[in-house]
């Protein structure tokens, strides 16, 4: 729903890095105040305060069990914690500049940790020895394992994506197209894609096997300060300087959502389900839908008054659903888009189908969900009349509601 569940009171300082544990039961806030807290989601109760840091923290993580925590920042150092009390387990000394980020392999057993002072380093928890040293020409800004734990990658001021073995720090192949430095980068769940977002605007999907730009995707007007991809691996999320995130096609490189930045509360167009075409709200405020593989515009959905907030496709991809800033809710034909019906009176910034295809439901402005029965065809609304209208109507009163077919020239039975 978007509301406020509760308020984690008792830093003393900016927070600035927060995560939640594996099973969203946990919180952990890493603060200006040198200290990290850990927090009960539901109540808001603090459960431990993760003390020993002699500057501010700048980044904080749960391991993928949920059992550890990391934290790391301005004095140099990274520091893992028992995440039920508390207590310190680890601390790792080596870099010569605070530490901007800092990530657990899959297996908990190693850290590996991103510095402003050009390096990356892995280490190993239960010793808290140093295993390698990853160099880059300028800052590091990010790290990341693969999802087998044996691969790394990191994200610098340079330039450029590097991997590296995990264990030993043997450079494996470099990465090389951002034409700015390079704020994040992320695995995919099959270890196959790397997704990274940069200073210049852009984020872009790598080939892990060759180190190939997969698709460059363009749009956001500052610096993409986040890629990551969805949990089905079909979609990416970036976050931007200029207000906006988006979601992105991981298999077309397309532009599908867009929520914030100045323009309307949210924008989306959807994909056909077989991923040939897309439903694209324009600056006109009409939609198009577009021949992926082309490029090509093979319709134009006229109507709307004002600005299109969402169009989407049903999961068969016969019938499109838009929703507009003019108040109106517009069904059409997914093929060429004929207008099939109209609802006035919905101040709606979102709409889709339901999977058994038998609503359409709306998301309005004011968080309001609306469900309105959505007709395959004429038959199914007759059948759905005929069994909702009472029996007890004449003959005539049928014919006149469409339930009956003229059979007879009496008219007056």
């Amino acid at each position: 729903t978007g509301s406020e569940i509760t308020v984690l009171r008792g830093a003393e300082g900016e927070v600035v890095s927060a995560a939640f544990s594996p099973d969203g039961g946990r919180l952990v806030t890493a603060s200006y105040d040198f200290t990290a807290r850990l927090w009960e989601t539901t109540s808001g109760t603090a459960l431990s305060v993760m003390r020993g840091h002699t500057a501010e923290i700048r980044w904080t993580a749960f391991s993928r069990d949920g059992r550890r925590i990391v934290t790391a920042g301005e004095d140099t150092t990274a520091r893992v914690w028992d995440a039920t009390s508390g207590k310190a387990i680890a601390l790792f000394r080596g870099h010569d500049g605070p530490i901007r980020q800092a990530v657990f392999s899959p297996d908990g057993t190693l850290v590996a940790t991103a510095s402003a002072d050009g390096t990356a380093r892995v280490w190993d928890v239960a010793s808290g020895k140093q295993l390698a040293s990853l160099v880059h020409e300028t800052f590091v800004n990010a790290v990341a394992f693969g999802p087998d734990g044996l691969t790394l990658a990191t994200a610098s001021g340079d330039w450029s994506v590097r991997l590296w073995r995990a264990r030993d720090g043997n450079p494996l192949s470099v990465l090389k197209g951002h034409s700015s430095w390079v704020r994040s980068v992320t695995f995919d769940g099959s270890g196959a894609l790397i997704a990274t977002s940069s200073a210049d605007g852009t984020a872009r999907l790598w080939s892990t096997e060759d180190g190939q730009t997969q698709a460059v995707l363009g749009g956001h007007e500052n610096v993409v300060s986040l890629a990551a991809f969805a949990s089905d691996g079909q979609q990416i999320v970036t976050g931007s300087e200029d207000g906006t995130a988006r979601l992105w096609s991981v298999r077309h490189g397309v532009e599908t959502t867009r929520l914030g930045g100045t323009g309307p509360k949210i924008r989306s167009g959807g994909l056909s389900p077989d991923g040939t075409r897309q439903v694209v709200p324009t600056e006109s405020n009409t939609v198009e839908i577009r021949d992926i593989p082309t490029g090509d515009v093979l319709a134009v959905l006229s109507g709307h008054a004002t600005t299109v907030r969402s169009a989407a496709y049903d999961r068969t991809g016969q019938r499109i659903v838009t929703v507009s800033a003019d108040g109106t809710l517009r069904l059409w034909q997914g093929h060429d888009g004929a207008l099939l019906a109209r609802i006035e009176g919905q101040n709606a910034a979102l709409a889709g189908f339901d999977p058994e295809l038998s609503a359409i439901v709306s998301v309005s402005v004011d968080d309001t969900i609306y469900r309105h029965t959505a007709f395959a065809s004429l038959a199914g609304l007759v059948e759905h009349l005929e069994a909702a209208l009472p029996r007890s109507l004449t003959k005539k009163q049928r014919r006149e509601f469409a339930l009956e077919r003229v059979s007879s020239p009496d008219t007056n039975k």
